[in-house]
């Protein structure tokens, strides 16, 4: 027959306490042995040898008579129970099945107890490590807390404790099971092939007599990270940029997940002048939440990149997650020649000199171009030699009655490996009489 047993409560202790008085009768059940009866350990068999009394069962908790079961082994059985042990007798540290027989004149045997075992769960897996593989696989180390006190070794329910990895993805989605990976008995690590991620690992445990799950899961997720960049800039001023970085920790679907503060996240801005060159950190930011705005000096055209390093967090108090590095494709900023252009008059008369005075930084040589608009089109008129930057360029008006418009336009310019792209200056009028 099988029975479920419950135990610690004031009724099974009254039940036990009304138990026929022990007079002289039947012998005490001899050779009551508990195992396993089922390969899913689940239920418990118990076994005895008597002279085909009625039987009944109970149950002690260290030491202490705790109840009987409310129905027994009627006379002539064959001496065998399945028991499903009830929740109140897990968690203890000691506990024992008890036979006793009763014949027909209603006397009753002593009591004859099975061996002493122990119900423990064992404790939920402690995340000691966590790794990020060359192909995006996560090596996970892991450790058991230290047992209680085993008071029963080698009792006859003992079983090796388990520890599984549970993966969970998206488990609304069909396409994206739940899965498990199984530690192998005696190991501390165990590595979950690549997935698609964001997904979460849960830490559980089982033994005999159930399992415990570690409910601080950790988030294998992707790093995330943007920039926005100023697409031109001028020479000496400021190249201002915004960034979004943080662990995208979201596990549901969804259309967007929120960028995860934490304050043990880098985040790098790098620079280099082409794609032919390294790239280099020239700036550095940590507990600065997830978006931060700067700039850097525009000394010529420059490409950007942020740069997130490899992340992990495993403290349980906090965010508990892990990222491989992650990084933002090259953005390019364009740098402007600084020029500053005018006329030394801006009214004259047929045939006055009019100086055309120039400066552009950053500071060099070459040659800029005085142009005038004809209306639509802005012509060359004459070329102004520049030395350390500037130059001066002396001419007579003409054109009587006419306004005319001119600018200076500086070719492109190399500045310490730097490209200084094309630049014109605001144009200038200047009337003639």
């Amino acid at each position: 027959m099988r029975k479920t047993l419950i135990a610690g409560t004031a009724v099974a202790l009254l039940v036990g306490s009304q138990l026929p008085a022990q007079a002289a009768g039947p012998g005490a059940p001899a050779d009551v042995q508990v195992s396993w009866a089922d390969v899913a350990k689940r239920t418990v068999k118990l076994t005895w040898t008597d002279n085909g009394e009625k039987n009944y069962i109970g149950y002690e908790i260290d030491g202490v008579r705790a109840g009987t079961l409310p129905d027994f082994e009627a006379a002539g059985g064959d001496n065998s129970v399945i028991l499903t042990v009830g929740s109140g007798l897990t968690g203890q540290m000691k506990v024992r099945f008890l036979v006793w027989s009763e014949d027909a004149a209603g006397a009753v045997s002593a009591k004859t107890p099975t061996a002493w075992f122990d119900t423990l769960l064992s404790g939920a897996p402690v995340l000691t490590n966590a790794e990020i593989l060359a192909d995006l696989s996560l090596r996970l180390t892991q450790r058991m807390p230290s047992p209680a006190a085993d008071t029963t070794p080698d009792d006859p329910l003992d079983l090796p404790s388990g520890v599984t990895f549970s993966v969970g993805r998206w488990t609304t989605n069909a396409d994206q099971p739940t899965e498990t990976f199984p530690v192998a008995a005696g190991s501390t690590t165990t590595t979950i092939p690549p997935r698609p991620r964001p997904y979460k690992v849960d830490f559980q445990s089982r033994n005999e007599w159930g399992s415990h799950t570690n409910y601080l899961p950790l988030t294998f997720a992707p790093m995330g990270a943007a920039l926005k960049v100023d697409a031109l800039t001028t020479f000496g001023q400021t190249t201002g940029f915004q960034i979004n970085s943080g662990p995208l920790l979201c596990i549901a679907a969804g259309p967007s997940c929120p960028y995860t503060y934490s304050d043990t996240v880098i985040t790098q801005i790098q620079s280099r002048a082409n794609a032919s060159q390294p790239w280099k950190t020239i700036g550095t930011w940590s507990k600065t939440g997830t978006k931060i705005s700067g700039g850097v000096p525009a000394v010529g055209s420059t490409q950007y990149r942020v740069w997130v390093p490899a992340w992990k967090q495993l403290n349980p108090s906090t965010t508990t997650g892990i990222t491989a590095a992650a990084s933002t494709t090259a953005r390019s900023s364009a740098t402007q020649a600084n020029v500053s252009f005018g006329l030394t008059k801006s009214t004259a008369q047929v045939g006055q000199v009019v100086q055309a005075v120039v400066s552009v930084k950053p500071a060099g040589g070459g040659t800029a171009s005085l142009q005038w608009l004809d209306g639509k089109v802005w012509r060359t008129s004459a070329y102004i030699p520049l030395s350390k930057g500037k130059g001066t360029l002396s001419f007579k008006a003409s054109g009587r009655g006419a306004t005319r418009y001119w600018r200076i336009a500086v070719p492109q310019l190399t500045w310490y490996g730097k490209t200084i792209v094309p630049t014109v200056s605001a144009p200038v009028s200047l009337t003639v009489r």
